[in-house]
């Protein structure tokens, strides 16, 4: 994944579907209004679909930290455009910045960490906590 580094990609996320909104309460989900959490879910997305072709088989990423700055509301309908840029590739780590716009203006800044990780490790740990239940 080296090869990534430095490069730029874009993506579009038309905001279709209500998993994606802000639901604080009902007042807040009437606005219809794209969630802070939903704008790092679609970011984080795009950048699993990125790396997808160039993990090896038994291997996933997981998102191991992130900084949002949410800077303006994006309406249900809208479609966002994402330009997301690999910072640094070490090792199992690839350090991600992404702009986030809507038709209008610029909505978000994401920075995170995607971590390769092995199925057989997560499978692992999953079992080991689960049998602690």
């Amino acid at each position: 994944m080296k090869e990534l580094e430095g490069k730029n990609f874009t993506f579009s996320w038309k905001i279709d579907s209500e998993e994606f909104l802000w639901r604080s309460d009902e007042e807040v989900f009437s606005l219809h209004l794209l969630a802070t959490s939903g704008m790092m879910e679609i970011v984080f997305r795009a950048s699993f679909n990125l790396l997808k072709p160039y993990m090896d088989a038994g291997t996933t990423t997981v998102v191991s930290w992130a900084s949002v700055e949410h800077l303006s509301p994006v309406p249900y309908g809208a479609t966002i455009h994402g330009k997301l840029y690999v910072e640094k590739v070490t090792d199992r780590y690839i350090d991600f910045l992404c702009e986030v716009y809507d038709h209008i203006e610029k909505a978000g800044v994401v920075r995170f960490r995607r971590v390769l990780v092995s199925m057989n490790y997560l499978r692992r740990k999953a079992n080991e906590k689960t049998a602690e239940l």
